[in-house]
């Protein structure tokens, strides 16, 4: 497959609880098993978010699989409330930074996961986040799950129509991986700068 740099934003907050944030870093473990990973090939990063950012891992610490999955098996449930528009501006600010690993002829894609919305004061916040993203050339794709999350909000924050998915529980996550994979990393045209790149495996 040709190189592509990931940043999963894992909401990590309190609606959801222990168990189902498990289930999230399970499905990404399940989506790293589908790809080479390498400094060549797909490089990941995850950061999880409530009130506060955290980056568990930076994309320079996609040396293999092995190391991706071991990191992921090391993060940490965070709780309290979430703030989506703080997470989307740490990732482009932060995540696809070339001091972090970012490679200039890979796209950027960062696939955000939440059972949530912004809290009451910030939609327009999160919003101009998810523009910022847009216009740094990220290809943004969100996964609501359950039924508090809101589709206008998603559909905003991804960079595309196409780029949003829902479930209604976390149980249900399953059931994406195909489509997320395929739509992500294989059968699409992701443009980056001036090169466009057909990722396929």
């Amino acid at each position: 497959m040709r190189p592509v740099d990931v940043v999963f934003l894992l909401d990590s907050s309190s609606s959801e609880g222990r168990t189902n944030f498990h289930k999230l870093l399970t499905f990404v473990q399940t989506f790293v098993q589908k790809f080479s990973i390498g400094p060549s090939d797909m490089q990941v990063s995850v950061v999880t978010f409530s009130t506060t950012v955290v980056e568990n891992f930076n994309l320079k610490a996609s040396t293999s699989k092995e190391a991706v999955l071991r990191a992921i098996d090391q993060i940490q449930y965070l709780s309290r409330t979430p703030d989506i528009g703080n997470a989307i501006r740490f990732v482009y600010e932060h995540s696809f930074s070339s001091s972090n690993g970012d490679r200039f002829d890979a796209p950027n894609v960062m696939i955000l996961i939440t059972d949530g919305h912004s809290l009451s004061r910030s939609p327009s916040s999160t919003l101009q986040a998810a523009g910022l993203a847009h216009q740094a050339g990220i290809h943004s794709f969100v996964i609501g799950v359950g039924g508090r999350v809101l589709g206008q909000e998603l559909r905003g924050i991804a960079s595309d129509p196409q780029y949003v998915f829902q479930t209604s529980t976390f149980d249900e996550l399953s059931r994406l991986q195909t489509t997320l994979s395929t739509t992500t990393c294989e059968g699409k045209y992701l443009v980056y700068s001036k090169y466009t790149f057909s990722l396929h495996m």
